[in-house]
């Protein structure tokens, strides 16, 4: 039996005991898992001594990922529930999410890495760069040669991302290689979409790059430009001689569409050669 005198913090003094707000105790108190008594006479709430403990055992559950559905079902289980088996559950569900903040962190760590190398190379014109290390892509084809279809596009881009996520690669950037003979005489062929590994790659059958160096341009342009981007590089690979040693690689890293409705994207052309 509940003894009505235990009930004599009033809301304000429990929320400053507390170092939390009237409306925090206010939500706990809907959702039914810390539940003041109210006072008959004046209509005011009051707390127990108890429950401050009971407070801080709901931030802790709230603070190590448990939502307020599970702490309410915990608590209201009684002795049904065991509060060994309720903590192997919410250790699983950090595991998951520390594995999702992994590839999160991954995501944005070779991206950095990515454009220190976009960074470098961004000098006007085309140049050659040291071969990138512990790097290899996982290719998948496309339908169509010229790639004329916005539907195979999509397609093809919807099983690139599928292949992806099966294997655990990051997906993003995104890229498309161009046959390297058709490249030189100016017939855009593409071939294959394009994600980075970051390692050997042999986990997920990746293909190592070839070559001991790369050619690379960095490309900043809009709508309708991107052939005289690609007429500059394949002139740049003739005049140095270099032999391809990979197809042409054209990854796409930011693609946007401004105010103005112009297309706008950064792009970095890069091939293997010898």
């Amino acid at each position: 039996m509940v003894n009505r005198s235990d009930y004599c913090i009033s809301a304000g003094r429990f929320a400053r005991l507390c170092n939390t707000t009237r409306d925090t105790l206010r939500y706990y108190q809907e959702q039914g898992i810390l539940v003041p008594r109210q006072d008959e006479t004046n209509g005011y709430h009051y707390y127990s001594h108890a429950q401050v403990s009971s407070f801080y055992f709901i931030t802790t559950l709230r603070r190590i990922g448990c939502t307020i559905s599970d702490i309410k079902t915990y608590l209201l289980a009684g002795e049904q529930a065991r509060f060994d088996a309720f903590m192997d559950r919410q250790y699983e569900q950090l595991l998951l999410q520390q594995k999702e903040l992994e590839q999160k962190l991954s995501t944005v760590t070779n991206t950095r890495k990515l454009l220190d190398e976009i960074r470098a190379a961004d000098i006007g014109g085309p140049c050659l760069r040291p071969m990138m290390r512990n790097v290899a892509l996982l290719c998948s084809p496309v339908c169509g040669a010229a790639m004329d279809s916005s539907g195979e596009m999509v397609a093809d881009i919807r099983r690139h991302l599928e292949i992806c996520r099966n294997r655990g690669v990051q997906a993003f950037p995104v890229g498309i290689s161009l046959a390297q003979q058709p490249f030189l005489k100016e017939e855009y062929q593409y071939r294959e979409l394009f994600s980075f590994v970051h390692g050997n790659g042999r986990e997920v059958e990746a293909r190592p790059l070839a070559g001991n160096r790369l050619a690379v341009m960095v490309c900043r342009e809009t709508d309708g430009r991107i052939a005289s981007v690609y007429h500059a590089f394949a002139s740049f690979l003739q005049q140095q001689q270099l032999v391809l040693r990979t197809d042409i690689y054209n990854l796409s890293i930011v693609n946007v569409i401004d105010p103005q409705a112009t297309h706008r994207y950064l792009k970095y052309l890069f091939v293997g050669v010898d």
